[in-house]
Protein backbone atom coordinates (compact mmCIF):
# COMPACT_ATOMS: atom_id res chain seq x y z
CA UNK A 1 0.00 0.00 0.00
CA UNK A 2 3.21 2.22 0.36
CA UNK A 3 4.54 1.55 -2.97
CA UNK A 4 1.28 2.80 -4.34
CA UNK A 5 0.28 5.92 -2.09
CA UNK A 6 3.78 6.70 -2.88
CA UNK A 7 3.70 6.29 -6.84
CA UNK A 8 0.03 7.93 -7.21
CA UNK A 9 1.52 10.36 -5.29
CA UNK A 10 4.92 11.39 -7.99
CA UNK A 11 2.47 10.38 -10.56
CA UNK A 12 0.10 13.20 -9.69
CA UNK A 13 3.39 15.83 -8.70
CA UNK A 14 5.20 14.84 -11.88
CA UNK A 15 4.91 17.97 -13.52
CA UNK A 16 5.40 20.26 -10.75
CA UNK A 17 9.35 21.45 -10.12
CA UNK A 18 8.22 22.63 -6.45
CA UNK A 19 7.44 19.07 -4.88
CA UNK A 20 10.22 17.00 -7.12
CA UNK A 21 12.53 17.95 -4.45
CA UNK A 22 10.92 16.03 -1.94
CA UNK A 23 10.78 12.52 -4.30
CA UNK A 24 13.95 11.97 -2.47
CA UNK A 25 12.54 12.08 0.95
CA UNK A 26 10.30 8.99 0.87
CA UNK A 27 13.28 7.02 0.40
CA UNK A 28 14.52 7.99 3.64
CA UNK A 29 10.60 8.02 5.80
CA UNK A 30 10.68 6.30 9.18
CA UNK A 31 8.08 3.55 9.58
CA UNK A 32 6.02 6.26 11.62
CA UNK A 33 6.26 8.64 8.67
CA UNK A 34 5.45 5.53 6.08
CA UNK A 35 2.13 4.51 8.38
CA UNK A 36 0.76 7.98 8.29
CA UNK A 37 1.36 8.82 4.88
CA UNK A 38 -0.92 5.44 4.21
CA UNK A 39 -3.71 6.66 6.39
CA UNK A 40 -3.41 9.38 4.27
CA UNK A 41 -3.68 7.86 0.57
CA UNK A 42 -7.18 7.91 -0.75
CA UNK A 43 -6.68 5.85 -3.84
CA UNK A 44 -8.65 7.92 -6.76
CA UNK A 45 -7.81 4.83 -8.96
CA UNK A 46 -10.85 3.51 -7.16
CA UNK A 47 -14.43 4.54 -7.91
CA UNK A 48 -15.83 6.07 -4.41
CA UNK A 49 -19.54 5.98 -4.57
CA UNK A 50 -21.51 3.10 -3.94
CA UNK A 51 -23.70 1.33 -6.76
CA UNK A 52 -25.89 -0.35 -4.97
CA UNK A 53 -28.28 2.54 -3.84
CA UNK A 54 -31.28 2.59 -5.87
CA UNK A 55 -34.61 5.07 -5.55
CA UNK A 56 -37.87 3.69 -6.77
CA UNK A 57 -40.40 5.70 -8.96
CA UNK A 58 -43.70 5.23 -8.18
CA UNK A 59 -45.17 3.99 -11.52
CA UNK A 60 -49.09 5.94 -12.95
CA UNK A 61 -52.08 4.10 -11.64
CA UNK A 62 -53.41 2.08 -14.31
CA UNK A 63 -57.23 3.34 -15.79
CA UNK A 64 -59.66 0.03 -15.15
CA UNK A 65 -62.11 1.90 -18.09
CA UNK A 66 -58.98 1.86 -20.25
CA UNK A 67 -57.81 -1.45 -22.35
CA UNK A 68 -54.03 -2.46 -22.48
CA UNK A 69 -53.05 -0.72 -25.10
CA UNK A 70 -54.96 2.36 -23.97
CA UNK A 71 -52.93 2.11 -20.63
CA UNK A 72 -49.63 1.43 -22.37
CA UNK A 73 -50.15 4.86 -24.32
CA UNK A 74 -50.68 6.32 -21.00
CA UNK A 75 -47.70 4.81 -19.55
CA UNK A 76 -44.96 5.80 -22.39
CA UNK A 77 -46.78 9.43 -22.04
CA UNK A 78 -46.15 9.44 -18.16
CA UNK A 79 -42.73 8.13 -18.51
CA UNK A 80 -41.74 10.65 -21.53
CA UNK A 81 -43.37 14.18 -19.26
CA UNK A 82 -42.66 12.45 -15.85
CA UNK A 83 -40.26 9.82 -14.66
CA UNK A 84 -37.40 10.90 -17.15
CA UNK A 85 -37.17 14.00 -15.59
CA UNK A 86 -37.59 12.76 -11.97
CA UNK A 87 -34.50 10.19 -12.79
CA UNK A 88 -32.45 12.77 -14.79
CA UNK A 89 -32.51 14.98 -11.47
CA UNK A 90 -31.42 12.13 -9.26
CA UNK A 91 -28.49 11.39 -11.39
CA UNK A 92 -27.24 15.16 -11.02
Amino acid sequence: MLAESVQQYKDYYEDDPAERQFFAYFDKMSTRDNIRFMELFEDHSVRSFDNKKHVKIPKREPNPELSLMGNFALDVVDFKDRVRFIAKDLTA
